[in-house]
C-alpha cells in the first residue's frame, strides 16, 4: 500500500468520486502500537520534528496501517459487517502520545490519531461506526499466527509473510491471535460517507469530434508469475483474457491492422503479443471517425528482465486516449511511474485511464493525477479489491463498449454497466475519480 501522509486538508466539499455500490468515506480512529526496544529513548518531539528516529518509528506505523488493506476485505470482516471496504492512499497520522508498554519484549507505546479516506461498500454505511482489529506488534504478528504449519489468521492459499498483511483476517476460526495478551488491539472507527458525483459525462466532443482517431491502447498481463520470457504462453489467464478482448473486437467489425506475435523490445525474449485493431465509426455526435484498438499482451511484473511492456505501455500513456491495463497491480508496483519508462504526458490531451487489477484505488489515483497535472483532462477508473480473470473480459468491455461504438453514456451508467458485469462475483468496487470538472452535457 502506498503510504503517503497528506496535508491536513483531505477532503473538499466537491464530490469528486463516484462508483455503482460504494462511496468514499472520511475515516477517523485511535491508534496504537508497540516499538521494539531500539526505539527506546524516542519522544513526542520526535514526531513532531521528523527526526531520523521519527521518521523510523512512523514507518512502523504505516507498516500497520498497511494490515487494513486485508482486514477490510476480509471474511470475518464481511461477515460481521455485510460489506468491504479498502483505505485510500491519503492519509493523516498525528502521534498523541509515546510512553512504556509494560511490555518487555516491546517496551515503547505510541498512540496517534488517524484520519484517512477509504472507499466503502453501500451496504457497509448502514453501520454507525466499525470495528478496527490490527497487530499490535506488527514485526512478530506474522510468527504469532501459525498453528503448527499453518498460518491460520490469512488466506490458506497465500501462507508468505509478504502475503500476509494482504489477506490479514484474525476473525478466522482457529486464529490464535485472539488468545495470545497483546498480539491485537481493537478500536471503534467512525467514518463520515462523502457524496459521490452525479449525472457526469467522459468529455465526448473532445474524443469525438475534435479529432479524425480515437487511439485506445489495452494492456494485459501475464497472470502467472513464473512463466519464462522466451515463449507466448497460451494456457496462462492473461492470454485467454486477451484473445476474449480480441475475439469481441472482431465480432463487433474491427479488422486486424497490424500483427506482432512473439517478439520483445531488444529482440532477447519472445513472450509478447502486439496487434491493432481499426474501424469506422459513425459516433452519435454526427462524425465518423477511425477507432484504433492497440492490444498488448506481455509480462508486466516490476521487476521481469523483458521492459517491453513498460517501454510500451509508457508510450500509450503519452499518446493514447483511452488507456486500459488487465492485469497484476503488484502492490502499486507494476504501474508506478518510477519503473516504468519516462512518461511524457500530455497535459492537453483528454484521456481515460482504466486499471483492471487487484485493489487498484489506492495506487493508481495520486501518482497519476499529479504526473498529469489535475483532473482537468483525466479520469480514473479504479477498483477496491481484488478482481478475478473470470471476469475480466465481461468487466473490460462493459467500460469500453461505448466508446466502441461512438455512443454517448454518462460515467454513472458506466459504473453500472460494469458492475453487473461480475454477475454472481461479488463487487469489485469499481470507481471513476476525477469526473467532477467535466464540462460535455447530451
Amino acid at each position: 500500500m502506498n503510504v503517503t501522509t497528506a496535508s491536513a486538508s483531505l477532503f473538499g466539499s466537491k464530490p469528486k468520486f463516484f462508483a455503482a455500490v460504494a462511496n468514499e468515506a472520511e475515516l477517523s480512529f485511535k491508534g496504537r502500537i508497540f516499538l521494539l526496544e531500539n526505539f527506546s529513548g524516542i519522544k513526542l518531539n520526535d514526531f513532531r520534528r521528523n527526526t531520523q528516529m521519527g521518521e523510523e518509528a512512523m514507518e512502523e506505523i504505516h507498516w500497520q496501517l498497511s494490515f487494513l488493506m486485508g482486514y477490510f476485505q476480509s471474511e470475518g470482516f464481511i461477515n460481521t459487517f455485510r460489506g468491504r471496504g479498502v483505505l485510500g492512499e491519503n492519509y493523516n497520522v498525528a502521534v498523541t502520545k509515546v510512553s512504556k508498554s509494560g511490555n518487555p519484549d516491546f517496551p515503547i507505546l505510541v498512540e496517534y490519531n488517524f484520519k484517512g479516506k477509504m472507499l466503502m461498500e453501500r451496504s457497509l454505511q448502514k453501520s454507525r461506526e466499525i470495528d478496527i482489529t490490527m497487530p499490535l506488534a506488527p514485526q512478530w504478528t506474522y510468527e504469532d499466527s501459525f498453528r503448527g504449519d499453518e498460518n491460520r489468521c490469512t488466506d490458506p492459499s497465500y501462507q508468505s509473510y509478504g502475503d500476509y498483511f494482504y489477506f490479514f483476517d484474525p476473525r478466522m476460526p482457529g486464529c490464535p491471535l485472539l488468545t495470545k495478551k497483546q498480539s491485537l488491539f481493537n478500536t471503534k472507527a467512525q467514518f463520515k460517507v462523502l457524496p459521490n458525483t452525479r449525472s457526469t459525462y467522459p468529455e465526448y466532443n473532445r474524443l469525438y469530434s475534435g479529432q479524425d482517431k480515437l487511439k485506445i491502447a489495452t494492456y494485459f498481463g501475464y497472470i502467472d508469475d513464473y512463466l519464462s520470457l522466451d515463449r507466448v504462453h497460451k494456457k496462462d489467464e492473461g492470454y485467454e483474457t486477451a484473445m476474449g478482448f480480441i475475439q469481441n473486437l472482431k465480432q463487433m467489425g474491427f479488422k486486424l491492422k497490424k500483427n506482432r506475435y512473439g517478439f520483445s523490445r531488444d529482440g532477447k525474449y519472445s513472450s509478447n503479443i502486439l496487434q491493432v485493431f481499426s474501424k469506422k465509426v459513425s459516433t452519435q455526435l454526427g462524425k465518423t471517425i477511425e477507432v484504433e484498438v492497440e492490444v498488448f499482451l506481455g509480462h508486466t511484473d516490476a521487476a521481469s528482465l523483458d521492459d517491453t511492456f513498460r517501454r510500451y505501455f509508457a508510450h500509450a500513456l503519452g499518446t493514447a486516449s483511452i488507456v486500459v491495463y488487465d492485469g497484476h497491480s503488484g502492490l502499486g508496483g507494476n504501474l508506478s511511474l518510477e519503473t516504468l519508462s519516462p512518461v511524457r504526458f500530455n497535459r492537453n490531451l483528454y484521456q481515460i485511464m482504466m486499471f483492471n487489477g487487484c485493489s487498484s484505488y489506492p495506487y493508481f489515483n495520486g501518482e497519476y493525477f499529479r504526473a498529469k497535472g489535475g483532473s482537468r483532462n483525466l479520469e480514473i477508473i479504479t477498483s477496491g479489491t481484488s478482481t478475478y480473470s473470470s471476469t475480466a473480459v465481461a468487466n473490460l468491455m462493459a467500460f469500453i463498449t461505448p466508446f466502441l461504438k461512438g455512443q454517448i453514456k454518462s460515467y454513472q451508467h458506466i459504473m453500472w454497466e460494469i458492475e453487473k458485469s461480475n454477475e454472481s462475483e461479488p463487487t469489485y468496487l469499481f470507481g471513476v475519480n476525477g469526473d467532477e470538472d467535466n464540462l460535455f452535457k447530451p
